[in-house]
C-alpha cells in the first residue's frame, strides 16, 4: 500500500517522465511504499533479489567486493532513479550491494505486481521497460566512461586499453552476441 502523499509525490514529481499519466496510475497499483535509513543493506550482494525499486527519496551507494573481498563503490544512485532492475530480470542473485547513505524512501515492485501490470496495463508494462532500459543503457555508459578515465590513467597498460576497446567493439556491433 502506497501512502496518499506518496501517491502525490510519485505523480506530480516528473518522475518516469516518458510514462503517461495512465502508465503511471496503474504503476501505483502494483507498488509498496517502503522507508530505511541511511546505513541500511537494501539488495545485498550474492542474495537473491526478487524486486525492482523506484528512489523517491535519498541516495544509495552501489559496491561490490573487490579481489581483497573489500567493498569498491561504483557509483551513487540518487532520488529519483530506479534500482534492482538487473537482479529483477534475471534469476541470478546480484553481484553488487546497495546501501543506503541517506535516509530512503523508495517503491518496490514484486514480480506478482509486475505479472498483474503486464496483463492489466500492457502499456504501463512496455512503457516501464523503455524506462529500465534508458537507465540501465546510463549506467552502462556511466562505467564505460570510468573505465575509460581508469585507463586513461594507466598508459602503461596500453594492451588492456586495446582490450577494452575490441569489447566494445564487439558488444555494440556484433548482434549475435
Amino acid at each position: 500500500m502506497i501512502s496518499q502523499e506518496a501517491s502525490e509525490r510519485f505523480l506530480v514529481s516528473g518522475w518516469l517522465p516518458e510514462m503517461e499519466e495512465s502508465s503511471r496510475q496503474a504503476l501505483l497499483q502494483v507498488l509498496q511504499e517502503q522507508r530505511a535509513e541511511a546505513g541500511t543493506t537494501v539488495i545485498e550482494q550474492g542474495k537473491t533479489c526478487d524486486r525492482m525499486a523506484f528512489l523517491m527519496e535519498g541516495t544509495i551507494e552501489v559496491s561490490q567486493l573487490n579481489g581483497q573481498r573489500k567493498p569498491e563503490v561504483l557509483f551513487k544512485i540518487v532520488a529519483p532513479s530506479m534500482f534492482g532492475l538487473t537482479s529483477f530480470f534475471r534469476p541470478k542473485s546480484p553481484d553488487f550491494t546497495l546501501r543506503a547513505t541517506t535516509p530512503i524512501r523508495f517503491l518496490t515492485l514484486d514480480h506478482p505486481g509486475h505479472a498483474r501490470l503486464r496483463r492489466e496495463s500492457p502499456r504501463a508494462a512496455e512503457q516501464l521497460a523503455v524506462a529500465a532500459v534508458q537507465i540501465l543503457a546510463d549506467r552502462i555508459d556511466a562505467l564505460d566512461q570510468r573505465i575509460i578515465e581508469d585507463l586513461a590513467k594507466h598508459p602503461e597498460d596500453r594492451p588492456r586499453s586495446n582490450e577494452w576497446a575490441a569489447f566494445r567493439a564487439r558488444l555494440f556491433e556484433d548482434a549475435a552476441l
